[in-house]
């Protein structure tokens, strides 16, 4: 032991050293004199450990100046090395901007080390530059390798109301995945042919969300490919998947023999329904049933009506549109008590009840 201090045993020693002396030798946390940040302008993600880290929520704003300070002290953070045997106990990031890129990280800790709480400094640079990562570098480009494409009948195309909804649910999708995996970005939607045009950067997220569209209408799908000449040394193959709308769709109000059912779900040769008041048990329907349906409206052709008053047999309601009194059947099992409002689903001369 160099300064003669007598100790206990062998583990108040490191090097031969006490403490004291191994302190004034060494450094307990050391950081690279300057630290190179590398950070996506567009979506503010960050890399380092060889990849592109998680964006930025896009719904929440953030201060410049307050994002550039946190990503220099994270970035401090993670670079920090600790001696031997340390054991960091806390903390304490100092961040002061010296330029518009440039930022000063001084560390304070505390770090467990040979049986005692030692305090540690230690302090770097950090210097933010930005250069675009590849998802938002694909979409900036437009860049895709798959398209879906949502397409109705030529009988009964799509509605605008269902086109809405498909956006939403494909831009869900997407940024459901795209969580996943950062490859993953819708480019852009194009509304064609009375249908939608989804363009996506993976084949295998565009595969898994056109799965999830003919799930979610009862939808068929076929597949074709092409070439797209070559990037960064490989073909590029584009896939795209049409997803065509059925004839039925979930939620459609369909006559039967005078009884207005509601479809669970519709395939060419036959479909689930059930009674629209809610009150009767799903039934299937084979190929000539399913010919006999009448179609009458879609799954928001319901409209609110004011219900007046209600026998054992019938109901009085206000017509949405005439604002007239009317009659309407009151189905078996359907329950107005305490109701102010009902639903109903009007055919040429008529209102039913739907639950």
């Amino acid at each position: 032991m160099e300064c003669g201090k007598e100790v206990e045993g062998e583990e108040e020693l490191r090097a031969s050293l006490c403490l004291d002396c191994f302190l004034e030798r060494n450094s307990l946390m050391t950081l690279p004199d300057v630290i190179d940040l590398v950070r996506c302008p567009d979506c503010g993600s960050t890399y380092g450990r060889g990849g592109w880290g998680h964006p930025r929520d896009p719904g929440v704003e953030h201060d410049p100046d307050e994002m550039d300070q946190g990503d220099a002290g994270t970035a401090a953070e993670g670079a920090l090395q600790v001696v031997d045997g340390g054991l960091v106990r806390s903390v304490q990031m100092h961040v002061r901007q010296e330029t518009s890129s440039i930022y000063g990280v001084d560390v304070e800790a505390e770090v467990g080390f040979m049986g005692q709480v030692v305090p540690a400094q230690a302090s770097t640079r950090v210097r933010i530059k930005g250069e675009m990562c590849q998802p938002c570098s694909r979409k900036a480009g437009m860049y895709f390798e798959a398209v879906i494409q949502l397409r109705g009948t030529k009988d009964r195309p799509a509605t605008a109301n269902e086109l809405d909804k498909a956006r939403t649910f494909v831009n869900d999708e997407v940024n459901r995945l795209g969580a996943q995996s950062r490859g993953v970005a819708l480019v852009k939607v194009e509304e064609l042919h009375g249908g939608l045009d989804f363009y996506l950067t993976s084949h295998s997220a565009a595969s898994r969300v056109a799965k999830s569209l003919c799930a979610m209408y009862s939808a068929s799908s076929s597949t074709s490919t092409t070439m797209a000449g070559r990037r960064d040394g490989r073909e590029i193959v584009r896939v795209t998947h049409l997803v065509r709308m059925p004839e039925l769709r979930r939620g459609d109000y369909v006559m039967l023999r005078d009884q207005m059912l509601r479809v669970i779900s519709a395939r060419p040769k036959d479909v689930t329904v059930e009674v629209a008041a809610g009150t009767g048990k799903r039934r299937h329907l084979g190929r000539a049933e399913r010919q006999q349906l009448t179609f009458v409206g879609d799954a928001d052709s319901a409209e609110e009506a004011v219900l007046v008053s209600a026998t054992d047999t019938e109901v009085q309601v206000l017509d949405p549109v005439t604002l007239s009194t009317v009659d309407v059947i009151l189905p078996e099992g359907y329950e107005v008590g305490g109701r102010e409002t009902v639903l109903v689903v009007r055919t040429e001369d008529t209102l039913f009840l739907v639950g």
